[in-house]
């Protein structure tokens, strides 16, 4: 350990650990290559290219992770170049970060046999050796959070206190990767206070005045995340996704028990096997850093119970401490088989032999499972994911914009979402923090050129889909949820309040425009009913094709009637060339049922004439009543009649 910690070197343990440690770290970079390992991946490379291309994180590009594993990874992609392996091989630097902590811990409470024995259990436990390789926050944050914790144990022993200092450091940076190292405070508390307990007394000056050097430490990587950034934007982005996802799947203490079971037993029951064997055997003497162990333990037991929603990756937390243990419990059986001369229980060591080689038959059996666990790589559609996107790479030009849930096919194919857009998670949709509207809103303002669904997400935003599908080229799908959209040539294009009428082929120095000439952005009708704002697939269509047209509907109030819509193509004398009418939604989403502000999706596929004329036409819709046929009166600014129809922009037909 370097000398301003002042620990006392084991060349030998230092260099078997630092040898097992680079070993992991070269096995793993030999298999960071695969397509993806989770959605997570794209979504976070994606911000930090978005906030790279100049849409900063929280102000333009929405993001509900707090900031620092973007920032390291920007800082990481301006000296290596931007790659997918850059970010893994820093994501797998942190897991051998957090290796390397657990050792450090270990040591302090087993000494360098349990310390060598946790490592190297902690390392093939099926999800630490998952989660190493992805381009997640976990393991980083944890791995900092544990770091903290060794440095303190180390301050303890060593009164070094560049030791304090980075721990607090190090925690502060594993608070700005993701907030849930938050309970981890606690174990590193009960060091500091411990360090200046005595039988007697507390010292409270000196253990204040440490704390205050901690504090000093991790204050500095969170006041630099809130300078950097927008505090407002960045709190409410990402404590509110927390809480509005806590609002909306609600704490479930017995499904999350049950999910957490079924995560702790798979692969990990011969780990756990040999954690309760060191547990008994630190319970036996337990001095200040077991404590801090045991806390840690169950600090890493309640949290992901209290996750909304839980997924396998929060396991990651309960595994360093069980690791911890089960170091322990390896040595402690050690010695069980090797006999001091001072020990003169000979009942007491055939116990502790026979648990813990009980213990051991246990993990012995659990090893076909981890090894069956580890083999198994993310290769499902591996080739069919690499041809899709030589696909995309075809279709778009790099820092073309595209709408995707699947981030990494967007980051590999290097182009740029909307930026409110990077993150179409279940989590946000379900909680309501993004809907069709967003996510329509967010196309109409960039140049879309692309969409692309490979998840079931899709489905949970269907107006958007619905719209994609009509206003996009469909160029590829495999299955029910992957689908590859472009956009037509010169299209869609869009009119929107405060989008300017262009097609998604424009670049999008233009957002914000409103939209001008012939094409009104907003047009009231009778009975509360608002033409908000309409899209085109393409403006150019063939005397004979169909015009794809959508329509964006609002309610000012509770519309009484049931009325029918009408779209109309016409040329210069009313003469009509292309007529469809239906209810809205196809009859879906009848008039009378919608609810004031509820932003309606209409899609229209117009028949053009085959006898059209070459020639520019208008495009005229409205509503009317079926049984009478009287059309509701368009209103101007000040409430009164104006006209019966609302006309759109131009098409072109050859």
């Amino acid at each position: 350990m370097p000398s301003f910690c002042r620990s006392r070197p084991n060349v030998l343990g230092w260099l078997a650990l630092a040898t097992y440690l680079a070993s992991f770290f070269l096995w793993q970079v030999s298999r960071i290559h695969i397509f993806q390992f989770s959605n997570d991946e794209g979504t976070i490379l994606m911000w930090v290219r978005m906030a790279r291309a100049g849409y900063p994180l929280y102000s333009s590009t929405w993001a509900d992770q707090p900031p620092g594993l973007m920032m390291l990874l920007a800082a990481a992609f301006s000296l290596f170049g931007e790659s997918v392996t850059v970010a893994r091989m820093i994501s797998l630097g942190f897991a051998t970060l957090g290796l390397l902590a657990v050792a450090l811990v270990t040591r302090e409470v087993g000494g360098w046999g349990a310390s060598m024995a946790s490592v190297f259990l902690l390392s093939i436990c099926p999800s630490f050796y998952w989660y190493s390789r992805p381009v997640m926050q976990d393991i980083p944050a944890l791995s900092l959070a544990a770091i903290a914790l060794a440095l303190a144990l180390l301050y303890r022993r060593s009164k070094g206190r560049t030791c304090l200092w980075l721990s607090g450091l190090a925690f502060g940076l594993g608070l700005v990767v993701k907030l849930m190292t938050v309970p981890l405070l606690a174990p590193v508390g009960v060091i500091l206070l411990a360090t200046h307990m005595s039988k007697r007394e507390i010292r409270v000056r000196s253990a204040l005045l440490d704390l205050l050097r901690w504090a000093m430490g991790a204050a500095l990587p969170i006041g630099l995340a809130v300078l950097t950034f927008h505090p407002p934007a960045m709190m409410h982005q990402v404590i509110g996704t927390a809480t509005a996802a806590r609002g909306t799947y609600g704490l479930n203490l017995m499904k999350n028990l049950v999910r957490f079971r079924d995560l702790v037993l798979e692969g990990n029951v011969g780990l756990i096997a040999l954690a309760l064997v060191g547990l008994m055997a630190v319970l036996r003497r337990p001095t200040a850093s077991v404590w801090a162990v045991l806390i840690w333990m169950g600090i890493a037991l309640v949290a992901p119970l209290m996750h909304v929603p839980l997924w396998s990756h929060h396991l990651v937390m309960v595994l360093m401490p069980v690791a911890v243990l089960a170091g322990v419990g390896v040595s402690t059986l050690s010695q069980a088989v090797r006999p001091s001369r001072s020990d003169h229980r000979a009942d007491i060591r055939l116990a502790w032999l026979l648990l813990g080689l009980l213990a051991v038959m246990v993990y012995l059996a659990s090893i076909p499972t981890i090894l069956r666990i580890n083999s198994e790589e993310t290769t499902r559609f591996e080739r069919m994911k690499w041809e899709v996107l030589a696909r995309l790479r075809q279709l778009t030009e790099p820092g073309d914009f595209a709408v995707s849930d699947m981030g990494l096919m967007t980051f590999r194919a290097g182009l740029l979402c909307p930026p409110t857009t990077v993150d179409l998670s279940e989590k946000r949709i379900e909680s309501g923090l993004l809907t069709d509207q967003d996510v329509l809103e967010a196309t109409f303002r960039y140049p879309v050129k692309a969409v692309v669904f490979w998840t079931s997400r899709q489905y949970r935003i269907p107006d958007y889909v619905a719209w994609v599908d009509h206003n996009y080229q469909h160029v590829f799908q495999d299955g029910r949820s992957r689908h590859i959209y472009v956009a037509y040539e010169g299209g869609p294009v869009v009119c929107y309040p405060g989008v300017s009428a262009r097609s998604a082929t424009e670049d999008a120095a233009g957002k914000g425009m409103e939209c001008t000439g012939a094409s009104p952005q907003i047009s009231q009708l009778e009975d509360g009913v608002t033409l908000v704002g309409y899209s085109l697939a393409k403006p150019t269509v063939q005397a004979g094709e169909e015009i794809h047209l959508t329509l964006f509907w609002k309610a000012r109030e509770r519309v009484k009637g049931n009325y029918t819509v009408f779209t109309h193509l016409i040329d210069d004398t009313g003469k009509l060339w292309g007529q469809k009418d239906n209810p809205p939604g196809a009859g879906g989403r009848p008039t009378n049922s919608w609810q004031p502000g509820v932003f309606i999706v209409d899609n229209y596929a117009v028949p053009v004439d085959p006898e059209t004329p070459p020639g520019s036409y208008q495009i005229e819709v409205g509503m009317y009543e079926l049984a009478s046929g009287r059309r509701l009166m368009v209103l101007d600014a000040e409430g009164r009649p104006r006209d019966n129809r609302v006309l759109l922009g131009s098409v072109t037909v050859r």
